[in-house]
């Protein structure tokens, strides 16, 4: 029976949303770098503007905002003008020096504060201050702090000069051009720092363990406005690693976390592979904290000893969840999960989730570095039951996969063998048995910022996967999938993102009636073209059913705005259709939802309020849907 939209689960959605940002009010620092205490009910709502700048000095404007603490903690409101005031004063020095870093040495800045609204008081009774920050965005800050700058002519690099102290030990200092240093260029504080950086580091790579920068060396010729810079190194006798120790890693096999350090005793010393190894611990999921500790001394053997330590995370988790949307209806999730299942890194996760269209029980094991380093076996049981307005459906499955890096770290391939038996009912038809062996494989491209919020890069996933029904023989087909997501700062703010996601599916041998309900490709809801509800942004049989495709394509488009710390607003179009044919078809109908959605973004991830409309709605749809859920829609 399909879930209609009514006043009572409006209701029941803003309490579930408020308890959730109640709960999440926990991840709030209570810290205050100024030693005041955050206001309660009020503080000055302010902005801060760099000014004595030409349009020409926008890198200059964005180097300076960068460096001020008082704009990097509007989202903190002052609980007066007179300790605004103070806060800018005690940021001077941080605009000055951020004209250092630029190569402007003969820089003066002074401030002013200046109102230019009444209604500067932060109201913190409505959640994160979502009504001041509405009003902000569309009037602008009611309080303005501004410097003012006077950068002066900028400095430039006249002489560059590399050594190293000792050069008996062989180190060639590399030429300033490849440490990114030329005559001429604007005499940028940071670029020489780093410079000198990049010259300890060459020098490590090549197993001077005990390179070190001298003394910076720098001349300013103010009548002339040029510097002249003289970057050395001493790097000590190139050295060999020891023997290495792990420490704080009780009940886990040595044997295990050994095979995790990829260099062994007498290899040349290499700060490269050193912390790769330490990633590589880290990635097991089963420390909080890896640290590399080397002695300032060789052993008696000549050879310099490595340690880690470790601090443990607790190895077994628990955890629940909740969701709500317009056609599913409220969600309950529950899983449990020990990330030491025996002792080696072993992997064993149950998950429940219960609403009422679906039921899943599933668990899922990982054994790592299987065979091979990096390599896993992965096997996984699940039942489900599902109560869709497309069919019912009542299931038990099971399956074993290889899983390893393939070109690049990033890039993940699996390959496996699944069996599923099934009892699938599609709406007014008869239930069917089937028997499904298929032998699904995937590759995973993950080359964005963050996990759970990403805010630059994109992932691309592609699955592939040949059915046949042991029960119904003579059933065979081929399911396709590329699923696509990219993230872009707009202007390289990441404050203001645009997302993107694609979504084209294929599946081939079989017509659309041979192929279980359940394998099908279907449309709309949370996951797919939002305002559509569950499954129904496709192909209708007579009495408004969704009966599934076989192919799909999805197209769908975000601005995501972070408001403050804790508040990103976002406005969305999804777009897409499911075709009976086997190639997307644009001759279909075009679904499109649109709407607008909040984010309250915690440590775990965002939790997410979205409501969306169809653009083209017809009479089985409802006027609005509104989805509650953790985590960004894609």
């Amino acid at each position: 029976m399909r879930l209609s939209f009514e006043l009572g689960k409006w209701a029941f959605c803003l309490l579930l949303l408020g308890a959730t940002l109640s709960g999440c009010s926990y991840f709030r620092s209570k810290d205050d770098p100024e030693g005041v205490p955050p206001p309660t009910e009020s503080g000055i709502r302010y902005g801060v503007e760099i000014g004595g700048l030409s349009k020409e000095d926008e890198a200059l404007r964005a180097t300076l905002l960068s460096s001020s603490d008082a704009a990097n903690a509007v989202s903190r409101p002052p609980a007066s003008t007179f300790v605004l005031e103070r806060r800018a004063e005690a940021d001077l020095p941080n605009i000055v020096n951020g004209m250092h870093s630029a190569g402007y040495y003969d820089g003066t800045v002074s401030y002013r504060v200046t109102q230019v609204r009444e209604d500067d008081k932060a109201d913190s009774s409505t959640t994160g201050g979502v009504l001041d920050t509405i009003t902000d965005a569309t009037k602008g800050p009611p309080v303005i702090l501004s410097y003012d700058v006077k950068p002066g002519q900028r400095y430039r690099l006249r002489s560059i000069k590399t050594v190293t102290s000792d050069p008996a030990n062989g180190f060639l200092a590399p030429s300033p051009e490849k440490l990114g240093l030329n005559a001429d260029q604007p005499a940028e504080a940071q670029q020489v720092l780093n410079a000198q950086s990049a010259m300890v580091s060459e020098a490590k790579d090549l197993g001077y363990a005990f390179a070190k920068a001298d003394p910076l060396q720098a001349e300013i010729d103010k009548d002339g406005k040029t510097m002249d810079v003289v970057l050395s190194v001493t790097t000590g006798p190139i050295v060999h690693m020891g023997e290495f120790t792990i420490e704080g890693a009780d009940g886990i096999d040595s044997r295990f976390l050994r095979r995790r350090v990829l260099w062994r005793p007498g290899d040349r010393y290499s700060p490269t592979v050193m912390e790769k190894t330490r990633l590589s611990l880290v990635n097991t999921n089963l420390f909080s904290v890896v640290q590399v500790v080397q002695p300032d001394q060789l052993d008696a053997t000549g050879r310099l000893p490595i340690t880690y330590k470790m601090t443990q995370r607790k190895s077994r988790s628990i955890g629940a969840g909740l969701g709500y949307a317009t056609d599913e209806g409220p969600n309950v999730s529950f899983f449990w999960e020990n990330r030491n299942f025996l002792g080696a890194g072993e992997k064993f996760r149950s998950d429940l989730y219960l609403s009422p269209l679906r039921r899943e029980l599933s668990a899922n094991f990982v054994k790592p570095d299987f065979g091979a380093r990096q390599q896993n076996l992965l096997a996984n049981g699940s039942m489900k039951q599902e109560d869709t307005d497309a069919y019912s459906s009542e299931s038990i499955g099971a399956g074993l996969a290889i899983e390893r890096p393939l070109w690049a770290e990033n890039v993940t391939g699996s390959a496996g063998i699944a069996y599923r038996l099934a009892s699938i009912e599609p709406k007014d038809e008869e239930e069917e048995t089937y028997g499904l062996l298929s032998l699904p494989t995937s590759i995973r491209m993950d080359y964005s910022n963050n996990l759970l919020d990403p805010t630059r890069g994109w992932r691309l996933n592609l699955y592939a996967t040949p059915y046949t029904d042991t029960i119904q023989t003579g059933t065979n087909f081929f399911k396709g999938q590329a699923i696509g997501t990219a993230y872009v700062p707009i202007a390289g703010n990441e404050r203001y993102v645009m997302a993107f996601r694609g979504n084209v599916g294929t599946i081939v041998g079989a017509d659309r009636d041979q192929i279980p309900a359940d394998e099908r490709f279907y449309s709309g809801g949370g996951g797919s073209i939002r305002g559509y509800g569950y499954q129904l942004a496709g192909p209708l049989n007579g009495k408004d059913d969704p009966v599934g495709g076989r192919s799909v394509i999805e197209l769908n488009s975000e601005f995501r705005y972070r408001a403050t710390e804790s508040i990103g607003l976002v406005y969305f179009v999804d777009s897409g259709t499911v075709a009976d044919s086997s190639a997307p078809s644009f001759s279909e109908d075009l679904f499109v939802g649109t709407g607008v959605g909040l984010r309250y973004l915690t440590p775990i991830g965002p939790l997410r309020l979205d409501v969306g409309v169809p653009l083209d709605r017809r009479s089985v749809d409802d006027v609005v849907q509104i989805y509650v859920s953790i985590g960004q829609a894609f």
